[in-house]
């Protein structure tokens, strides 16, 4: 993988939702497991127009199933072969290591959505095309 989409990725999931220091992080994979807990690959529930620093418990709940649901389930491994991207380890375990950043939720969303479809495509003109979204230009310039 190219330095732009392995790191770019680590920066935008892994601060979102910085998922422990064993081995999982927050990033976007391939992979549509079951929801979780309720989750859609259509969104999390959660309002879109709430920054991520906002977010109360219950919402971090919200978005990190839908995010885990998004790419595979808590504790599985996605791999695409121009790198390996970990879904988070377990609700609790991404719910505590919840970053906060200004992004919206819709915008997260978006992009992590962008993401997992250039996951799938696992090419390096996929994930340009996913982080040259407004979505994801949006989480990156929040600072997640």
């Amino acid at each position: 993988m190219t330095r732009f989409g392995a790191v770019t990725l680590a920066m935008v999931f892994g601060a979102l939702i910085g998922c422990g220091s064993s081995g999982g992080g927050g990033a976007a994979g391939a992979g549509g497991g079951a929801a979780v807990g309720g989750s859609s690959a259509s969104g999390s529930g959660v309002d879109g127009t709430k920054l991520v620093s906002a977010l109360t418990s219950d919402d971090k709940v919200k978005i990190c199933d839908w995010f885990a649901s998004l790419v595979g389930g808590y504790g599985k491994s996605n791999t695409c072969g121009m790198g390996s991207f970990q879904p988070p380890l377990s609700q609790s375990d991404c719910t505590q290591q919840f970053s906060v950043c200004d992004a919206k939720v819709s915008d997260y969303e978006a992009c992590s959505k962008a993401n997992e479809e250039a996951q799938k495509a696992c090419t390096d003109a996929a994930f340009a095309t996913a982080f040259s979204t407004d979505a994801c230009k949006a989480v990156l310039a929040a600072g997640c």
